[in-house]
């Protein structure tokens, strides 16, 4: 069982366009609405990969309250932390003729002292009884940035961090199993430019040293390392038309819970992670995946 915890989740909205131009009226020819934000997207993937799941966040207001039927309706266990503020609504629009994807975010609402105290405590019951904790997304003001030390610091589960800044740094000494940044979120939480193959090796030997057990490094469309054992694995995903990019991350953490928990090694769960996070950016819909369509997009073994 795979446990995804996180505090910002969100509603998402999708609007495709055959072209939009600013300023203008802008007729969407598709709208899709869903539950959304890093850790439903993970949680949701998971479920559509086959994986044993169950979800721990927040919800409020009238969102909150579609979220809680979406997730039903899927057949995922969860567990929901009523909170006093209003989920939050993300627009996403999709330029289709010039390919190009805008996020409009609405920044997570504030979550009271009782509240977060609640889910701390409602974390660490769930996570006894799980094989890996998935923790996912930003932190809510209200929330302090050592919320997810708090939370690895109740439990021995093993945990994939999928999170950035301050809140990263806070864990890397509690050996977190894998973490997860992009380059640009690298460089943010070490404060280093990286312009080098070399240096981007160098980068994550100076983070290993901190604590984590593997590390893995993604550059958008592009390839992505794995650095754990004092080894180093390039992956190169299988080149498609994209569609629709949001989620991908989160897919691709769910994808590597999902084989790890399956018995996989950390390679090899990292390939069928990024098998998942392709199939996700070739459909419109968010989290539009199914198990045997990450296998079809496999990328080939690390060299």
């Amino acid at each position: 069982m795979i446990l995804f915890s996180g505090l910002s989740p969100s509603w998402q909205k999708i609007y495709a366009f055959d072209r939009f131009d600013l300023g203008a009226v802008n007729r969407a020819k598709e709208a899709i609405q869903c539950p959304s934000g890093k850790v439903l997207n993970s949680v949701i993937a998971g479920k559509r990969l086959e994986g044993e799941v169950k979800v721990l966040t927040t919800i409020g207001g009238p969102l909150g309250r579609a979220t809680r039927e979406s997730l039903l309706e899927l057949d995922i266990k969860s567990e929901f932390i009523e909170v006093q503020s209003p989920t939050r609504l993300c627009t996403t629009i999709v330029d289709q003729e010039n390919n190009v994807t805008t996020e409009l975010v609405q920044n997570a609402p504030e979550i009271t002292e009782e509240e977060f105290q609640e889910y701390c405590n409602v974390y660490s019951e769930l996570v006894k009884d799980c094989q890996y904790a998935v923790l996912l997304g930003s932190l809510p003001p209200g929330a302090p940035t050592d919320t997810y030390k708090l939370l690895m610091q109740s439990s021995d589960t093993p945990v994939i961090a999928d999170f950035r800044g301050p809140e990263l740094l806070e864990i890397l000494s509690l050996k977190p199993l894998l973490i997860k940044p992009n380059l640009q979120e690298l460089e943010m939480t070490i404060n280093f430019k990286i312009e080098s193959k070399s240096k981007l090796i160098d980068a994550l030997k100076a983070m290993s040293s901190l604590g984590p057990q593997w590390i893995l490094i993604s550059e958008g469309a592009g390839p992505l390392t794995l650095y754990g054992e004092g080894e180093v694995f390039q992956f190169t995903p299988k080149k498609v038309q994209e569609v629709n990019p949001i989620g991908s991350g989160d897919t691709l953490s769910a994808g590597i819970a999902v084989g790890l928990d399956e018995g996989k090694n950390m390679v090899e769960a990292v390939r069928f992670g990024i098998g998942a996070a392709t199939a996700n950016v070739v459909s419109l819909k968010l989290i539009d995946i199914t198990r045997s369509k990450a296998l079809h997009y496999l990328p080939a073994s690390p060299n």
